[in-house]
């Protein structure tokens, strides 16, 4: 499908003065994946291409954004920045012929989470806030009395409906809690998680191991607790500036989809009812 519209961009003569964006918008539908702070469910797929202009042959590890498009298509087009955007452009990026950290004005990347999926009673969401520089990541939940994965028996903020259809990973992790193996894997996966989690990406990548409690860590996890404070009163989110917090409140999705449906394959594998109310 990108070739097609790449060969419909040459055919109209347009190819040399067209910058092409291919992003996802998610990471994958997987526990601990899709509407997760963690690195699993925030990095996503993201090319930017202009032929002929932007220099290529390089690998960039620039920390960025997809809220950084709109300011870069603005900024190309010869505009100026709004002072509503809180994100920046990455042509200085894109026109750099340098690799490796090319921007050090962006040593930060901030994320949010709030409601996802009709998975929890009355619909409320999951909210949390996050922030990564290149070696840490840290997570503030700031309902961790929730389930961060839905709620029990279906945990349905991970596969469609509700186990309606097949989520095999989620399947085997149900399936073999109790295996010594999967144990941690199932707990991380579906349980309820503290206010607050610290993981150090040099030596733990895949963020498996929380250490925001230890002391070793103090410094970094205050140094970026704070730096994401600041982000957010100068963006001014409700949740740290007080006001209307209406994410848990407004009408989200149809009627059906407040009715959780299990197949019978997962009702008998799981021994689960044939519906879960959600209201």
């Amino acid at each position: 499908e990108v070739g097609e519209a790449i060969e419909m961009i040459k055919q109209r003569g347009d190819y040399d003065n067209t910058v092409i964006i291919i992003c996802g918008d998610n990471g994958w539908m997987m526990p601990r994946g899709l509407a997760n702070l963690y690195d699993f469910g925030t990095r996503v797929p993201f090319i930017i291409s202009w032929p002929f202009t932007y220099p290529g042959n390089r690998v960039v590890e620039d920390l960025v954004s997809l809220n950084d498009i709109a300011a870069t298509i603005v900024d190309i087009a010869g505009f100026d920045i709004p002072v509503e955007y809180t994100a920046s452009s990455l042509r200085p990026i894109l026109e750099s012929d340098q690799a490796g950290t090319t921007d050090h004005a962006r040593p930060f990347v901030y994320m949010a989470r709030e409601r996802h999926a009709l998975c929890r009673a009355g619909g409320l969401g999951y909210p949390g806030r996050a922030i990564r520089n290149k070696d840490f990541l840290f997570i503030q939940n700031l309902e961790p009395d929730r389930w961060p994965a839905g709620d029990p028996p279906l945990f349905g903020d991970i596969d469609l409906h509700m186990m309606h259809n097949r989520c095999p990973t989620k399947e085997y992790l149900m399936q073999y809690k109790n295996d010594p193996d999967v144990e941690p894997l199932y707990r991380q996966a579906f349980m309820k998680r503290p206010s607050e989690e610290l993981f150090d990406l040099r030596s733990d990548p895949y963020q498996m191991i929380n250490v925001a409690d230890l002391a070793a860590f103090s410094k970094v996890k205050s140094e970026l607790k704070d730096a994401l404070e600041k982000y957010l009163i100068e963006t001014r989110d409700p949740r740290m500036i007080g006001g209307s917090v209406i994410w848990d409140t407004v009408r989200y999705q149809k009627e059906k989809d407040w009715v959780g449906t299990p197949s019978e394959e997962m009702r008998q594998k799981f021994g689960f009812e044939k519906e879960y109310h959600y209201r």
